[in-house]
């Protein structure tokens, strides 16, 4: 269907109101520590040479976000080495004018060169499988979603890879229809881009074997090797010349002693001994390819974290650092917004006959067999992995998840524009604090799954723009902030006279915002101990805690801060106890 021009001006007002939204998220949304980490690797790369900070990523995306900050006069840190990398964030933040221009610019090189590309492809998703309607909801539910908005720019690699899955997926299709060499080499280019990004670009392996399945029934085995070596080439070419650039002054005792200690644990990966073996392969690796060396050295830490399960997840009241394999499925269902579940179920429901009828489904599953592997691969990855983390690690394959909704709510107009009219709504409603919020949000305090879950998918020290306005509008002095693990300086940043209390510091009258973490994880931990280092961390917070909530409740603010209030009371002691 040939889209009119009404249909256009709808789609520019969309466009229009999608980079609305994201541009209120790179002004508003606070820098977070993974961001700032991948700031500093890029920075490092491109002012330095030598792409020595943050292996555990391969640094395309982190080149681009830097940009901005290597073109400043000033360097944001001078050359920092690995294993003191995350100290020198905080260090960051007593600059933060500067951090904060070098924050915008990184975040609008995101929306410039992965963003709006990932809109791009989303479109052209829906509309190479349906029409031009197809393809603009498609782009609709992922630029006013929930699950989607508020982790576009905020400095990390989901989008980036996101725009690789989608690249790389309608290569494959490209290339099965019909082989050739230029498309081979489209496909490699695509692949290597998602290579450059993310290693979960590893999971599409199964996808690019079934594009040369079957090659040999319509071409020459000739051709067919001709092809798969082409395309070996390609892949392998934007990896080689992303890590040439992060490169470019590359100093080879510096780079050897960052691979040992990545290997031995002394960089920013916890790896147990579990690369020692492999120090010595990746060091003579090193000698030939010094970017191979260092994009193994990441894959196998990252691989080494997964076994180990070195992040402590959150849900539903229970810690776990071991992988739960219903943890992502609830997670998207909780942060996909109920507008597009209640007309999933509708669809689903109005195509009842259809589904029943083999022959026709058979036929759905031969035409989305790429997406279908693609989509299966992934979730059978996310739902067996130790990476129980945000739903941005999502993000890639949501777009092939929304594609047989909005082709089933093609011939209903009228679904269809309720449903981006109420995501638009809610946009509108929840800006700029989406990240905090889940699908039942109009319940609020009776929201069941408000605290479900922690970490990316509540807190993800996006709000602290939002406590400094709340501050400033209430004029609460001295403000006292509860929040483990947080240096005072990255606070100070956004609220000048702010103090991080700590787990010994005397509760003297005043304000307190305690992050929602404490109130989620020191309870958990009391009645479902891990046995690990977090359990004496929470027992440590746990009498703090207690002498703050005996103040006056002023509620939740800013998302994710429950604040009180301590009143001077002459019959208790400094520290909140009777005599």
């Amino acid at each position: 269907m040939i889209a009119t021009r009404r249909q256009h001006i709808i789609l520019a007002l969309l466009v229009g109101s999608a980079l609305w939204f994201q541009w209120v998220a790179i002004k508003e949304q606070s820098l977070s520590g993974d961001g700032a980490y991948h700031l500093l690797a890029g920075h490092q790369a491109l002012r330095y040479g030598q792409n020595s900070v943050n292996l555990e990523h391969p640094p395309l995306a982190k080149l681009v976000m830097a940009i901005p900050a290597a073109m400043m006069d000033k360097p944001l840190l001078p050359v920092v080495t690995a294993e003191d990398a995350l100290a020198h964030i905080p260090v960051m933040h007593q600059e933060f004018s500067q951090l904060w221009r070098a924050t915008l610019g990184a975040r609008v090189m995101v929306l410039l060169c992965f963003v709006i590309p990932f809109f791009g492809c989303a479109y052209a998703l829906g509309r190479s499988f349906g029409d031009h309607r197809t393809g603009v909801i498609v782009f609709a539910m992922l630029a006013f979603s929930l699950s989607v908005l508020p982790y576009l720019t905020i400095l990390q690699t989901d989008v980036a890879i996101s725009l690789g899955y989608l690249l790389t997926v309608f290569a494959v299709y490209k290339l099965r229809a019909r082989y050739s060499y230029r498309n081979a080499a489209l496909l490699g280019v695509a692949f290597g881009f998602s290579l450059s990004v993310k290693f979960s670009a590893v999971l599409l392996a199964p996808t690019i074997l079934y594009a040369f399945y079957g090659a040999t029934r319509k071409i020459s085995l000739k051709r067919t090797v001709g092809l798969v070596m082409l395309f070996v080439m390609a892949s392998c070419t934007v990896p080689t010349l992303v890590y040439a650039c992060a490169n470019w002054n590359y100093d080879s005792d510096i780079g050897r002693d960052t691979i040992r200690k990545f290997c031995r644990g002394q960089g920013t990966l916890i790896v147990n001994g579990l690369l020692h073996g492999k120090e010595g392969a990746l060091l003579a690796i090193e000698r030939r390819h010094a970017g191979l060396a260092q994009w193994l050295t990441g894959f196998f830490g990252v691989c080494a974290q997964n076994a180990i399960g070195v992040y402590n997840s959150y849900a539903f009241g229970k810690i776990s650092h071991q992988g739960r394999w219903w943890y992502f499925p609830v997670l998207l269902l909780v942060k996909t917004p109920l507008a597009i579940l209640l007309m999933c179920g509708i669809s689903l429901w109005q195509r009842r006959a259809f589904v029943r009828q083999w022959r026709s489904f058979s036929t759905v599953i031969s035409r989305y067999f790429p997406i279908i592997v693609t989509v299966g691969v992934y979730l059978t990855a996310s739902m067996t992995s130790n990476y129980n983390l945000g739903v941005r690690h999502m993000m890639p394959i949501i777009p092939f998840l929304y594609l047989p909704l909005a082709k089933m709510m093609t011939s209903g107009k009228i679904k269809s524009t309720t449903m981006i009219s109420v995501l638009i709504i809610e946009t509108i409603i929840l800006s700029p604090l989406w990240m905090s919020m889940t699908n039942t949000w109009w319940l609020g305090e009776k929201n069941p799954t408000r605290f479900a879950f922690s970490a990316g998918n509540l807190e993800y020290r996006q709000n602290f723009r939002q406590l400094a306005d709340y501050v400033t509008r209430h004029d609460l002095r001295a403000l006292n902030i509860v929040y483990p693990n947080l240096d005072q300086r990255v606070v100070r940043a956004y609220i000048p006279d702010a103090i991080v209390t700590g787990p010994s510091d005397l509760v003297v009258p005043g304000w307190y915002a305690v992050n929602i973490k404490v109130e989620q994880f020191i309870p958990a931990l009391e009645t479902y101990p891990t046995g690990k280092p977090i359990d004496q961390i929470g027992a440590l917070w746990k009498p703090q805690w207690q002498r703050i909530t005996r103040g006056e409740d002023c509620g939740y603010i800013a998302g994710s801060f429950h604040l009180y209030r301590i009143q001077p009371d002459p019959d208790q002691d400094a520290q909140g106890h009777k005599p």
